[in-house]
């Protein structure tokens, strides 16, 4: 089996393809057949259960499905790993960043990047920021991701590339909730496959409140373990939203025209789905820890379909993260011969005074509120 390369993807992306399908068979750590605990939701009423279980057929017998890690955490799974390797130095692209290192009470904090952000760069953290001495917002690069749209987003492909891919819904700007917009290019989630639900044992032995008493022995059907017979994760990159994004300047705010902008746009948007596969081969080495006895493991590599436009059958190509890397590299340089490169200089923003002063009265809040949690 072939293994995916930059020309394969380029192509894929010009035209030729709808999008690219992983599917990745996962186990429990323990085992098959081994219990987990997936995120609960407050059921409704006269619901069974608070996990999100379906039905489906396989074989002709009715089985049970678990939702076990959903689009919105996969999509901060896949932040980390790609921030891990950032960090490792494999791959590189504009991540900007607030310095919280500048205020010495909360150099605890470092760092807190555009991936790491809940809404990344429309998040509050970077709108309470400063660039150049200016609030984020009201900057000269504040002003032209506000302005960014699908039809001109050169600015924050410069500036914020997964953005293009993971989403971004700017809904705080100053222009009163009508800024960046952008739909997920990238959508993932693990599904438990031939789920049974069992029951969850409270610790007697865990105290309780200020007098330390303890919890009597209880059982609870609704969250209780879940066991799998196997897990899926399915990810997909779409192709097609893809090339609904345009670049109708080059990364020196030249028009482009012609031939020129075809490139440019190829180019940028072959970089933006090099980040999705790059995004996929590093999440699935980072690992699959959902949350507490919720460990699952990878039984095979990484296998890339491209979906065809007529829907017959995708080719498949393997991917690692080793090739994944040299993907995004050979998609960056792509990107500089055609006028898009990626900045050089890291994009540093520095927390501002009532930002710092928010955080320090909360921290002082916290240090005098009573113990979360505590019985009356």
């Amino acid at each position: 089996m072939k293994t995916l390369d930059f020309g394969t993807l380029r192509e894929a992306v010009r035209a030729s393809h709808v999008a690219i399908r992983c599917r990745i068979e996962l186990r429990p750590a323990d085992g098959v057949n081994d219990k987990v605990f997936p995120s609960s939701f407050t059921p409704s009423v006269g619901s069974p259960t608070g996990y999100a279980m379906e039905a489906y057929v396989e074989d002709g017998v009715e089985k049970l499905s678990v939702l076990l890690d959903s689009v919105a955490s996969s999509t901060s799974r896949h932040h980390l790993a790609l921030q891990e390797g950032l960090a490792s130095r494999e791959i590189t692209f504009p991540n900007p960043y607030v310095d919280f290192t500048v205020d010495e009470e909360l150099v605890d904090i470092g760092r807190v990047t555009a991936l790491q952000a809940p809404y990344g760069l429309a998040d509050a953290i970077f709108g309470d920021s400063m660039l150049d001495g200016t609030l984020f917002r009201f900057s000269e690069l504040g002003h032209r991701i506000t302005d960014a749209t699908p039809n001109s987003a050169t600015a924050l492909f410069l500036a914020n590339p997964v953005a293009l891919l993971m989403g971004m819904w700017d809904s705080t700007d100053p222009k009163g909730g009508v800024g960046s917009k952008f739909e997920r290019a990238f959508v993932s989630e693990i599904v438990g496959l031939g789920a049974r639900l069992g029951a969850k044992v409270a610790d007697s032995s865990n105290p309780s409140g200020a007098h330390h008493e303890s919890i009597a022995s209880s059982i609870n059907h609704q969250v209780g373990e879940i066991t799998i017979e196997t897990a899926i994760q399915t990810t997909v990159i779409s192709l097609a939203a893809l090339r609904k994004l345009h670049f109708p300047t080059d990364a020196s705010g030249a028009a482009l025209t012609g031939s020129a902008r075809i490139r440019a746009e190829i180019a940028a948007r072959t970089a933006i789905a090099a980040l999705g596969v790059a995004a996929i081969a590093h999440q699935r080495d980072f690992g699959y820890d959902l949350g507490s006895r919720c460990l699952l493991v990878p039984t095979q590599e990484a296998h890339m379909e491209l979906v065809p436009r007529d829907g017959s059958t995708p080719p498949v190509f393997t991917i690692d993260r080793k090739a994944a890397n040299k993907v995004l590299e050979e998609a960056a340089l792509e990107c500089a011969e055609a006028g898009m490169a990626w900045p050089v200089d890291e994009i540093r923003l520095v927390p501002a005074p009532k930002l710092c002063e928010l955080i320090k009265r909360s921290r002082a809040q916290s240090r005098q509120s009573p113990t979360s949690g505590q019985g009356e």
